[in-house]
């Protein structure tokens, strides 16, 4: 084979490995679960796509809100809150904050989990994600 043609063919892999995004290994699809803070419990919906996850926090809140990808720490996917689909509080004091979401310790005979956590204008929230059925 023509060493040129091999050069490109490697250049063209290195690149798309690149390109990919590097929450790769984060969880993708549809996951939901409940976030937590003090006395307040609220069902979350995720939605992950490779850059982007939306989510849908149930009542009292009932807002949705956007959030991208920005950078892996540790074990962590870090994402940045857009401003808020429709509008609402508390996901409007959202808009520009992170959230990480990481995996939990795995349990044998347990579903994967990941864990959920960032700040609100008022309070720290955590939570666990399992993933849902297509």
């Amino acid at each position: 084979m023509n060493i040129r043609f091999l050069s490109l063919v490697a250049s063209t892999a290195l690149l798309a490995t690149l390109a990919m995004p590097a929450d790769a290994a984060g969880p993708q699809g549809q996951w939901s679960g409940v976030i937590q803070q003090a006395n307040t419990d609220v069902r979350v919906d995720a939605t992950f796509g490779a850059a982007q996850v939306d989510l849908r926090f149930d009542e009292p809140f009932a807002c949705r809100i956007s959030a991208s990808f920005v950078t892996t720490r540790d074990t962590a996917n870090v994402y940045r809150f857009k401003p808020s689909v429709n509008g609402g509080r508390f996901c409007d004091d959202l808009t520009s904050k992170e959230f990480t979401v990481k995996p939990a310790p795995p349990k044998a005979g347990e579903p994967v989990t990941w864990l959920i956590s960032f700040s609100s204008k008022r309070a720290d929230w955590t939570g666990r994600l399992q993933q849902q059925a297509p």
